[in-house]
């Protein structure tokens, strides 16, 4: 597909891929379009080399408000959509499977998918008057593909609550139950914010980076700590003997920076 696209803007500068929600006439809300347009672009971001990092965020008043229930012809006509259903399951699988560090920039209210696209970035930085809520329910619906990401993360007592009473959450609660990395006053402070935690990631091999997200992923998702050992120890393994190790030791012993790190990736 690739740019130019109808629902999001992407741009590359100083080695940071910025994808924004840009669908604001409908809080950003998840339609067909940009359901095809956000794993484009995520594939894009992730066949960079340019890329180290992705920063998600949104156009307008809110982050992303989940399904656009007023274009859906399939919501407003209660048809069951295998298609629909599989293209919303690539949709944040695509956030949550790439192998790049994602920042939420959280510029404003998170509702019901919007909370899963929250829920599949890494880290996590928000303006102080967002909130998450689920209402799902009210809607006769029920936040069925999201649930894969948010339910590990909060645990299911929190999640049920959240999730049947459709109460708002505030960024501030957000923060202290650990769903949220930072929270800020004001836009201002988000882009200081994501920016700092931009930098920080930069610093990391990109190597270790991707196998750092696949191995929590791994670990967090496997049944029993027995089940995990062997994957853990592989990923140790190859990591230790990568030349991105080599070249982290190296740089540590004589003091210097890392290959990947003494240059920052060129401006586009």
């Amino acid at each position: 597909m690739s740019a130019p696209y109808q629902q999001i803007l992407y741009s590359v500068n100083d080695g940071v891929a910025t994808i924004t929600l840009n669908y604001p006439e409908r809080a950003n809300a998840i339609s067909s379009t940009m359901s095809k347009e956000i794993p484009d672009a995520f594939a894009r971001a992730n066949e960079d080399p340019v890329v180290r990092v992705i920063v998600l965020t949104g156009t307008g008043k809110y982050f992303c408000t989940g399904m656009d229930l007023g274009g859906s012809s399939t919501a407003q006509n209660g048809r069951s959509s295998s298609p629909q259903v599989e293209a919303g399951y690539r949709f944040f699988e695509s956030i949550a499977n790439s192998p790049k560090p994602v920042i939420a920039r959280v510029n404003g209210p998170c509702l019901g998918g919007g909370v899963g696209v929250l829920f599949c970035c890494d880290i996590r930085v928000s303006v102080a008057s967002a909130y998450i809520s689920f209402p799902e329910v009210r809607r006769g619906l029920v936040p069925a593909i999201i649930s894969l990401y948010i339910t590990p993360q909060l645990g299911p007592f929190r999640t049920r609550q959240y999730m049947l009473t459709g109460e708002k959450v505030t960024a501030k609660e957000c923060l202290r139950i650990g769903a949220l990395s930072e929270v800020v006053d004001d836009e201002v402070a988000l882009d200081t914010c994501t920016r700092k935690y931009s930098d920080l990631l930069i610093e990391g091999a990109p190597g270790a980076l991707t196998n750092v997200k696949h191995l929590v992923r791994l670990v967090s998702e496997s049944p029993a700590h027995e089940d995990a050992i062997p994957h853990v120890k592989e990923v140790f393994t190859k990591m230790l003997q990568s030349e991105e190790a080599r070249d982290g030791m190296s740089a540590f012993l004589k003091k210097t920076k890392p290959s990947w790190s003494k240059q920052r990736p060129s401006k586009l």
